[in-house]
């Protein structure tokens, strides 16, 4: 049974993006028709949402390879949304340390 909560368009958007994991992690429309098994309609209008959203390029000869941006979530850890809110609430801590460190030296003279 589908899930009420899931939209489904986005969830095909994020299948094509998942499609890059495969090598050669360039890939055209065709490539990706035959990967995903999605129509055409679908394959283009998910490409070009990733694209405005700053995951995939197009590569100058008719094939989309992802971005920087794509890379480095993949590169992220730890992959949990726990796991990342706890990773960004200690680089914010450690991120403001020197500064507490800095008014307590200064209180203390």
């Amino acid at each position: 049974m589908p899930n009420q909560y899931v939209i489904r368009s986005a969830q095909r958007t994020l299948e094509v993006l998942l499609a890059f994991t495969q090598a050669p992690h360039r890939f055209g429309l065709a490539d990706l028709q035959r990967i995903t098994s999605f129509e055409k309609n679908q394959l283009f209008r998910s490409l070009k949402t990733l694209e405005a959203a700053g995951f995939l390029t197009p590569d100058g000869e008719g094939r989309y390879q992802v971005t920087e941006l794509a890379r480095s979530l993949a590169r992220t850890e730890p992959t949990s949304p726990k796991g990342a809110a706890r990773a960004a609430r200690e680089r914010t801590r450690a991120g403001a340390r020197p500064r507490y460190e800095r008014r307590k030296t200064v209180a203390a003279d």
